[in-house]
């Protein structure tokens, strides 16, 4: 899905439209949209795996939107803030004076859920007990609220997520193996974005939209060698962060430059080496990014910084308030 397609689709599109969309240049992605188109309309539970930030809602979001069940309820379960003492009542519900503080009748996520999906955020951070709970459920759809022997029915499929892998926490005892089998009728990975940088342009343009007056190739050339550790949602954090520092002047669009993007990336992205050739290649810019990249590692320390780079800190000072003075910092 390119830029223009985007557009011509979407010509009013907003921000939270950009980041609650996917966007697919990659092979990697294609293939996952494959899959995706294969099995939304069938009810097998999926496991979705990636880093942090890499799209792993959004893709569980598209398999429903693309089943028979879209019409009904997408339910999202944050696994890591569900509690020991109210797991049952969370996930199934209670009736009114089933335990103290049950001052009233409560629906609960399966019920809620009933005839559409149910996404596990992070499945792993279910404790054992939650986990056995979860599987008999799974098992058979069947149900009781807390306080109540009626027996109830969910017909709910079952999509989880985890940025952990599964190998380890199958081993180590985190996942159940039993309850892994049940969810797991296929596994999609989401690729980092470090290994589909294709889709980075695409992102940064549509994501800063008519905001800007351009981005400038230097700037680009950060932006594709940079890492991106938290993926997707660091690059839209990094691009909300320019955003709000831009000088704005009436009836003129600003240009993003390398100099209003955040340093450390800057310096993290020179150092990897990924991007063009025709990065700086100045003794004083190899000083600079080295200067730099040392007071990161040492955590801003310049005391420490001075001495490992063998040199005094009145003369580190005297660098850091010129590459200040310069933007790099």
């Amino acid at each position: 899905m390119n830029l223009e397609t985007i557009k011509a689709n979407n010509p009013s599109m907003n921000q939270s439209q950009v980041t609650s969309r996917l966007v697919y240049e990659s092979e990697e992605m294609k293939s996952i949209i494959d899959i995706v188109n294969r099995i939304s309309k069938s009810n097998i539970n999926v496991i979705v795996t990636g880093e942090t930030g890499t799209g792993k809602e959004l893709i569980a979001r598209e398999i429903h939107k693309r089943s028979n069940r879209a019409s009904k309820p997408f339910v999202i379960i944050n696994c890591a803030s569900l509690t020991e003492e109210l797991f049952d009542s969370d996930l199934f519900g209670h009736i009114k004076g089933s335990f103290t503080g049950a001052i009233g009748d409560k629906t609960g996520y399966v019920e809620k859920a009933n005839g559409g999906t149910i996404y596990l955020d992070e499945i792993t951070a279910l404790s054992p007990s939650m986990q056995a709970k979860l599987l008999r459920f799974a098992q058979s759809g069947e149900f009781s609220k807390v306080g109540s022997s009626n027996t109830m029915n969910s017909n709910v499929r079952i999509i989880s997520s985890t940025n952990k892998k599964l190998e380890n926490e199958i081993r180590n005892n985190s996942l159940r193996e039993d309850l892994f089998y049940r969810l797991n009728t296929i596994v999609l990975r989401m690729p980092p974005l470090r290994k589909r940088r294709e889709e980075i342009t695409v992102l940064v343009k549509e994501y800063l939209g008519n905001s800007v007056k351009e981005v400038q190739q230097e700037a680009m050339e950060v932006f594709l060698s940079y890492p991106w550790p938290g993926n997707v949602r660091e690059l839209f954090n990094c691009l909300e962060r320019i955003k709000v520092n831009l000088p704005y002047e009436s009836n003129k669009k600003p240009s993003i430059s390398v100099n209003e993007i955040p340093s450390e990336i800057r310096i993290m992205a020179r150092n990897t080496g990924l991007g063009s050739s025709s990065f700086p290649q100045k003794l004083d810019d190899i000083e600079r990014e080295h200067i730099l990249s040392s007071l990161q590692y040492f955590n801003g320390n310049k005391s420490k910084t001075s001495t490992a780079l063998g040199v005094t800190l009145k003369t580190l000072y005297n660098k850091l308030n010129k590459y200040e003075k310069e933007g790099w910092i």
